[in-house]
């Protein structure tokens, strides 16, 4: 369990906004939370109505972007949860607790390559705008990949960024390259060694990426995504099994993640 304190309470809903096909952006006042955050944390949400338990436990969202006031989170409805955080609007209220988790590690690089599959790009804006601000004469590649034109969301975000590369790429082809994010990074040629690579999304893609990076002998760290019913460590319902872990021990997306170097896992 994390011994670092954290913020708990409710918040104020700034903004709720509908970005496309299922996929919200919601912004809530918190600056408890949003100055101490970290890209790749993530924030516990009560996604119920105040006076009920339905759904009786809270969700898990990475932290989309934050400044010394507000912050804001990137979600998908798929359930009675996210449903209901869809039809929120300003002035209403949620009990949040967070920043959680253990996020993103950026070192100096000549290069960073940020991959991200669908909502997976979540925690990559924050991540990428960090970039950006302390290594502002490095070179900044972006990969977003999706099933379909209405799942790319945040393109116009990182592309705002400046001296950032921003690639797409779509199963159906209706925006960008017709296919995987696995078969879009074929088309880089780094001649750069000094290179890092961060990602977040599916477990198929992220295993493929960090396939694709061990053979190149490049570090990579992967955002992984999971259902959590506490999010600091003591339910230790979102376990996952590390390679190599001494004693077969599972390691803890909550305590030990969601950021995780992918040589631990894979």
């Amino acid at each position: 369990m994390l011994d670092s304190p954290c913020f708990s309470g409710q918040v104020r809903v700034e903004e709720n906004t509908f970005c496309s096909g299922n996929i919200f952006r919601m912004r809530m006042s918190c600056s408890e939370i949003s100055r101490k955050a970290d890209p790749g944390q993530f924030i516990m949400v009560k996604a119920a109505w105040q006076q009920s338990d339905d759904p009786f436990l809270p969700r898990p969202f990475s932290v989309h972007w934050a400044d010394s006031e507000s912050l804001e989170i990137l979600y998908k409805v798929v359930g009675r949860g996210t449903r209901f955080l869809s039809r929120l609007r300003s002035g209403d209220r949620l009990t949040v607790y967070g920043p959680l988790g253990r996020g993103f590690t950026v070192k100096p690089a000549g290069e960073y390559l940020v991959i991200g599959g669908g909502i997976g790009v979540a925690p990559l804006l924050f991540l990428a705008r960090s970039i950006r601000k302390n290594q502002p004469e490095s070179h900044l590649h972006i990969v977003i990949g999706a099933r379909c034109s209405d799942e790319i969301v945040a393109a116009d975000r990182f592309e705002s960024l400046g001296r950032s590369s921003v690639k797409l790429v779509t199963e159906d082809g209706s925006r960008g390259l017709k296919g995987l994010v696995t078969d879009l990074l074929s088309y880089f040629d780094f001649n750069n060694n000094n290179l890092l690579v961060y990602s977040c999304g599916p477990m198929p893609m992220l295993k493929a990426v960090s396939r694709w990076c061990r053979g190149k002998d490049w570090p990579c760290q992967v955002s992984i995504e999971t259902v959590m019913a506490c999010g600091i460590g003591a339910c230790l319902g979102c376990a996952v099994e590390g390679k190599d872990e001494l004693n077969g021990k599972y390691l803890h997306v909550c305590s030990d993640g969601p950021v995780f170097d992918s040589g631990r896992l894979w």
